[in-house]
């Protein structure tokens, strides 16, 4: 009776792992997105190309725009702290 118990259990085990071996063949293609616009269309310009910088000595996030206003941005929550308007010296 074990004789035939351990021969089943090996046979099982061969199985499982035949099928864990021929897997990947039987797996569909991986589905693929279609080519759209981008996600987040933003139309204020003066946003078109901002300057983002990191200060890892205090942990705050700086974003310049093109109009000449820094903004602290609480990198966390995204939360905007404060914002100033540089005017340069005449």
């Amino acid at each position: 009776m074990t004789d035939r118990t351990t021969n089943l259990m090996l046979i099982l085990i061969a199985a499982a792992l035949w099928g864990l071996l021929l897997r990947p063949a039987f797996a569909p293609a991986p589905a693929r997105a279609a080519e759209a616009e981008p996600f987040i269309t933003n139309p204020n310009p003066r946003f078109a190309n901002p300057v983002v910088k990191f200060s890892p000595n205090n942990g705050h996030l700086y974003v310049v725009d093109n109009g000449g206003f820094v903004y602290l941005v609480d990198p966390i929550t995204l939360d905007m702290k404060r914002s100033v308007r540089l005017v340069p010296k005449p």
